[in-house]
């Protein structure tokens, strides 16, 4: 129940915050007014008409997807394999000291593991979990069906572009976490080995790096964020993300070398997917 109440909050914020346009934001208006219009317009509808205007929409929401999720992915995975090739000095200012921070943290992560995680109590431990589950990968994308769903009323379009981006973001991300953790992989707290288990044989165990969870809330904030620039829509979805990744460490299940890597994957794959749809509309 707590985990069902916090994706609920979760969802109604993201849908509040990242669908009112510009200077015309309404307080306490939520998804369920968008759910709540559908279902009058529905109504007013002849059976005959609404079945024929459903499936046409059904048809259309498929190509869609098809166009603008499904097609890029390519072009998206290209782009970022490569990117290590095509930094230019200003990127390079950036990422190189990311990568030496987070090369860092990887040695230090079982001093910084022992100093905060393993002073907490197990019950402490177990509510930052909770916590934590809200960054699921499969949570995420739930969020992303919920803003597609909420985003075909009129007043609030802009929020179905931004769950195919979202969609589209996820999809990269997934793939390329899954062959980080796997290339990697990493052991999960307590132990802290890298190359997998002794016997060869996979497992969850031995995929630590980097979090999925971290990567995944911070895809879906960079992507809302690019998208919808209200100034205090950062600050609440990053510091959301933030919270989940650190959670994820309090919680036993990561390092902070694990989230932090994490994070900048998913941040940058965010923001990459939606320069890449400005650019390619």
């Amino acid at each position: 129940m707590p985990l069902a109440a916090g994706l609920s909050c979760l969802f109604a914020l993201t849908a509040t915050l990242a669908g009112a346009p510009a200077g015309a934001r309404q307080a306490g208006t939520t998804s369920i007014a968008a759910v709540e219009t559908l279902a009058t317009a529905s109504q007013d509808a002849t059976p005959d008409s609404g079945d024929a205007g459903n499936k046409e929409d059904q048809a259309g929401a498929g190509r869609q997807f098809g166009r603008q999720v499904v097609l890029p992915l390519a072009g998206d995975q290209r782009t970022i394999w490569t990117a290590p090739f095509h930094l230019n000095r200003r990127q390079a200012r950036f990422w190189v000291p990311a990568a030496a921070g987070a090369a860092s943290l990887v040695l230090a992560d079982q001093r910084l593991y022992r100093e905060t995680t393993g002073r907490l109590s197990p019950a402490a431990r177990n509510n930052m979990g909770k916590f934590s589950r809200l960054g699921n990968p499969a949570y995420m994308v739930g969020v992303s069906g919920g803003l597609w769903l909420v985003g075909n009323s009129g007043p609030r379009r802009p929020l179905r572009q931004t769950a195919l981006l979202a969609s589209r973001a996820l999809i990269d991300d997934l793939l390329v976490v899954g062959v980080l953790k796997v290339a990697l992989g990493r052991q999960r707290p307590p132990g802290d080995s890298f190359g997998g288990p002794p016997d060869g044989i996979r497992s969850g165990d031995y995929r630590s790096l980097p979090s999925g969870h971290s990567s995944a809330v911070w895809t879906m904030a960079s992507v809302i964020s690019s998208r919808h620039r209200q100034r205090w829509v950062p600050f609440v979805l990053y510091g959301f993300a933030g919270a989940v990744s650190i959670t994820r460490v309090t919680s036993g299940r990561h390092f902070y070398g694990d989230v932090v890597p994490g994070a900048l994957i998913g941040c940058s794959i965010g923001k990459m997917v939606v320069r890449r749809s400005q650019a390619n509309p």
